[in-house]
């Protein structure tokens, strides 16, 4: 039986590979994803299953019957990141897929077929998660506020995550958790803007962002047991765009991950 699937998953290889080349062209961010979404519900509906709006640009399906439901999850974001390669498939709208949430909403429309052609075997029932907004720690909130984990109820779940670093066609696990959380911060400062050339005048909140980006850069190693895993980065400090001027206010944004509630708790 497992030959079986693996073989079937084999001869699905070129439909998966263009799949994840038309994603790849059509990157979207946040819970900006209807192109993306229109997409999957489009290739779903050639296999045969009929999916459903779910929260903000989110899309469920269910495939089989039975007591028991397992769930299984792909996101389907990109990053408002420009891509920068001669590839003939290549992102050109300012947005990249560089996270590989294409290649997980393509593996997941393989499976989705797989498992509709086998529908009649299968024991139970498999939900399907096709996610936005994951980048902002968003999406999978937002889908299971809206009911995703019920009709029917999920007593399961499963989700990958693609890793440049491991050679292909090696997948692994780790008991425990395996990727961290993540919750987002901004600082405002608000200082008294004017020229430059009297700073005497002026209250730059540069100068304040810069000593809290420098503390901030040095908190996990100060608050944080060594014996934890966390990460508090400082990702965007932003002014005003005069180069003779200093600003009003000054924002510092940024993120935590962590693999500890409590850690999470204390950074956030």
């Amino acid at each position: 039986m497992m030959q079986t699937w693996i073989e079937e998953a084999k001869a699905r290889q070129p439909r998966m590979v263009t799949d994840r080349r038309i994603l790849h062209q059509m990157p979207e961010t946040g819970f900006d994803t209807v192109r993306t979404k229109e997409y999957v519900r489009k290739r779903l509906s050639e296999e045969g299953i009929e999916a459903a709006d779910l929260g903000n640009n989110g899309l469920t399906a269910v495939i089989g019957k039975g007591e028991h439901c397992f769930l299984l999850r792909a996101d389907m974001d990109a990053l408002s990141v420009a891509e920068q390669n001669d590839l003939p498939f290549r992102a050109e709208n300012g947005n990249g897929h560089v996270c590989g949430h294409d290649i997980h909403t393509a593996m997941l429309l393989a499976a989705a077929g797989m498992l509709k052609k086998h529908e009649a075997e299968l024991p139970g029932q498999v939900k399907l998660m096709f996610q936005p907004a994951e980048e902002l720690g968003a999406g999978a909130k937002d889908m299971i506020a809206a009911g995703l984990l019920e009709n029917p109820h999920v007593e399961a779940a499963a989700a990958l995550h693609v890793q440049s670093t491991m050679p292909v066609g090696r997948a692994s696990y780790t008991p425990g958790p395996a990727t961290s959380s993540i919750d987002t911060f901004q600082i405002l400062i608000r200082g008294k803007g004017g020229h430059s050339s009297l700073p005497e005048k002026a209250v730059n909140p540069l100068d304040v962002a810069s000593y809290i980006q420098l503390l901030l850069n040095s908190a996990v190693q100060r608050e944080i047991s060594c014996q934890e895993h966390a990460v508090l980065a400082v990702t965007q400090v932003v002014g005003c765009e005069a180069l003779n001027a200093f600003p009003d206010t000054a924002k510092i944004c940024g993120n935590t991950r962590c693999y500890s509630n409590a850690v999470r708790e204390y950074l956030y």
